[in-house]
């Protein structure tokens, strides 16, 4: 099996008005290995201010996938609790 891009998107996280830096890169692809077990590569990196963090999601087994998207809810949980509390404390600022 050829690779296979199941999911590959680069955004940037600030206008580029404001000269500052920052983008979130996420790619997922299938790969097999040469005994044909099935391999998924996948990453998310974000980076802003000449910081960068790579968060590797890759894995061959269904246990190690779910336990992997279990990851990926938890901080999504906590990204909507971060982005609620800022909303609510810029209400505060003049």
């Amino acid at each position: 099996m050829k690779d296979k891009t199941i999911y590959s998107k680069r955004a940037w996280l600030n206008p580029i008005s404001e000269g500052d830096t920052g983008a979130i890169q996420a790619h997922v692809t299938m790969s097999a290995f040469r005994n044909s077990k099935m391999w998924i590569d996948s990453y998310v990196s974000i980076w802003d201010c000449g910081k960068k963090i790579t968060l590797d999601f890759s894995s061959d087994a269904k246990r190690q996938t779910k336990a992997r998207l279990k990851k990926i809810n938890i901080m999504l949980e906590v990204l909507e609790g971060v982005k609620e509390g800022l909303t609510e404390a810029s209400e505060e600022l003049k």
